[in-house]
């Protein structure tokens, strides 16, 4: 095995790029949704998401209390892990960004959930196959008071345990 200059301190190195992050956010369908309360202290959840065109999307019932925190400050982070995928070694990246609330009022609102909510619906149920809950699902989403989540990402701090596994074990060692 061979010692890393540094140890385990300095793991910037170890990161994805652009094309290993686009791979996590499709396979993976789950992220922790992360926000700040009224009285500074952060708060996350784990919610379904997609990514599109370097956003994140996502939703919620407005009266959940993320949505006047966000309305309130739009700072947000989200974690998405290739936990539950085929990603073969842990890979994890967190977005920092700014968070839009969509509501039913808003001008292009139907268009949004439009392909929204079929995509999210697709992205949940695509390691469970087709079922008559997949459509119930697509049906439940569309309630008077939900609203959507956009995230524009405006940074990310990724890292791959199979890059550290093979630096630790020597150039092109396997673990």
């Amino acid at each position: 095995m061979e010692l890393l200059d540094e140890g385990y301190e300095d793991l910037t190195r170890f990161g994805l790029d652009d094309a290993e992050v686009d791979r996590l956010c499709t396979e993976q369908n789950e992220c922790v949704f992360n926000w700040s309360t009224a009285d500074g202290w952060p708060v996350g959840v784990v919610m379904s998401f997609v990514r599109r065109d370097g956003r994140i999307w996502l939703t919620c019932a407005r009266r959940r209390k993320r949505v006047p925190a966000v309305l309130r400050d739009d700072r947000v982070s989200i974690v998405i892990s290739s936990v539950g995928t085929s990603i073969p070694m842990q890979q994890t990246v967190t977005f920092k960004g700014r968070c839009r609330v969509h509501r039913p009022e808003d001008v292009g609102f139907d268009e949004l959930k439009s392909w929204f909510y079929p995509d999210l619906v697709d992205a949940i149920f695509k390691r469970r196959g087709e079922s008559p809950l997949k459509q119930a699902f697509l049906a439940n989403l569309d309630s008077p008071d939900r609203v959507i989540l956009e995230v524009e990402t405006t940074w990310a701090l990724t890292y791959d345990s199979g890059k550290l596994t093979a630096a630790t074990m020597g150039e092109g060692g396997a673990a």
